[in-house]
């Protein structure tokens, strides 16, 4: 089996297209970290509290029915209200408060994995500065949640005691009922209110709504391919190929590009910044779909394989590797766990690695 091997120097990628990648990276990280926490907190503690609170709010509506159906249904006519008002306060926690909080998390995210750069500028202090700035921005965020649901207490609670003392007055005027019950029946929603207190809950509906939206995303660009043919040259072919990144879709970086790579032989693509050579290289490991043209392997466009074949048979070696934070053995047998060790072994010492890492306190296992 011979394959082609393409060479190429990867350059800085535009700043646009940078900055969009790593506040898509950023704000699913404070997905993955803030929203999926608060949501399993909300599980573990509330859920049986709502649970004993339903079952309390039945037994005590069973009481009030018995004292007074008339000041039942005015009780039952102020939950419109509450429920209203509640899902504004569930809406309002999940567009200003968890975008304020996922806005900071960005700021400590991009900061910290770029410590060498902000040192090398000496910008310590405005990064530090702007990300007080996002925690102020939260402050200010959680002052106003705050006089919110002390004005949705007061207002609904309020209103509503009014309105019950005022007709249970008249039916005791009237002789409908007994001052003794009124007094009864206004303990048992006093109980009621609390037993509805579910403002716990709907701190996390926002953080809910976040972490779902990203569980039934669907990706544009699908790897369904079947294809796992048994032979495998390296046949490399574009095909009037144009292509725009999708944070930028009006700016084409390739346009109407074609060319063969034929295999066996050694390929390097030379130009300038920006000229799309990292492009080309994305396209041929399938990262994105050109908008028009095809990328051909063998014949095949690359989306037809299948994503493990595919990518078990074509290589990316980038000029700046990621090391997990495991040990040196996996960082070596990324992506094929299964490998024994005397292929992990030689593909160390054909990168001449091998007496580095025997040197380490743990040698292959350090991590």
């Amino acid at each position: 089996m011979s394959l082609c091997s393409i060479l190429f120097r990867e350059q800085p990628k535009p700043k646009i297209l940078y900055f969009n990648t790593m506040q898509i990276k950023c704000d699913i990280t404070s997905r993955l970290t803030s929203d999926t926490t608060q949501v399993s907190d909300l599980i573990s503690q509330n859920v049986n509290l709502f649970l004993r609170s339903f079952v309390k709010t039945v037994g005590i509506f069973i009481f009030m029915f018995g004292m007074s159906w008339k000041l039942s249904v005015v009780t039952i006519m102020g939950f419109p209200y509450i429920a209203v008002v509640s899902k504004l306060y569930g809406e309002y926690y999940k567009a200003k408060v968890q975008t304020a909080l996922a806005q900071a998390n960005k700021v400590a995210e991009e900061t910290i994995s770029a410590m060498r750069t902000v040192r090398s500028f000496a910008n310590e202090d405005q990064e530090g500065d702007s990300y007080y700035s996002r925690l102020q921005e939260m402050f200010v965020l959680n002052k106003k949640q705050a006089v919110a649901y002390a004005c949705f207490m007061w207002s609904s609670y309020l209103a509503l005691q009014v309105a019950v003392l005022y007709y249970g007055g008249h039916l005791v005027v009237t002789n409908q009922m007994s001052g003794g019950t009124l007094i009864s029946f206004i303990i048992y929603e006093l109980e009621l209110g609390e037993a509805l207190e579910v403002w716990c809950l709907m701190q996390g509906v926002g953080a809910a709504e976040k972490v779902f939206e990203y569980i039934d995303r669907k990706p544009k660009h699908i790897l369904d391919g079947q294809e796992a043919p048994e032979t495998f040259e390296g046949q490399v072919e574009f095909k009037n190929v144009t292509f725009a990144y999708p944070t930028r879709p009006e700016m084409d970086i390739l346009k109407n590009v074609s060319f063969s790579l034929r295999p066996g032989q050694v390929t390097a693509l030379v130009g300038p910044s920006g000229g799309g050579k990292s492009s080309c290289v994305c396209l041929l490991e399938n990262f994105y779909a050109p908008q028009q043209g095809q990328v051909l392997v063998d014949g095949r466009p690359v989306n037809s394989y299948q994503h493990k074949y595919y990518h078990s048979k074509v290589a990316l070696v980038s000029q700046e590797p990621i090391l997990f934070a495991r040990t040196v053995q996996m960082n070596i047998s990324y992506g094929v766990p299964e490998a024994p060790m005397e292929p992990v072994i030689r593909a160390a010492i054909n990168a001449n690695a091998h007496d580095f890492i025997t040197g380490l306190s743990k040698g292959y296992e350090t991590g």
